[in-house]
């Protein structure tokens, strides 16, 4: 499954960028792994670098008010 969250409004911002994915109801309740990628262009030649982010997740059968966060 690929979400693309990208766009002006998510351009150039410094510091954290939160966001919310929601997980397709045909997938398997159980433990799983959402992978995120931020591509950006760095330095002065404007080089693309690539940033992945990995979090655990449970897949339940409803809606948690738990929060998870892919360390730095």
């Amino acid at each position: 499954m690929l979400i693309y969250l990208g766009g002006v409004e998510k351009s150039n911002i410094h510091g954290n960028i939160s966001t919310t994915v929601d997980i397709p109801g045909d997938v398997v309740v159980g433990k799983a792994v959402v992978n995120a990628v931020l591509y950006s262009l760095w330095g002065a030649l404007y080089e693309p670098l690539l940033k992945n982010y990995t979090v655990e997740v449970m897949v339940g059968d409803q809606t948690s008010k738990s929060v998870v966060t892919s360390p730095q």
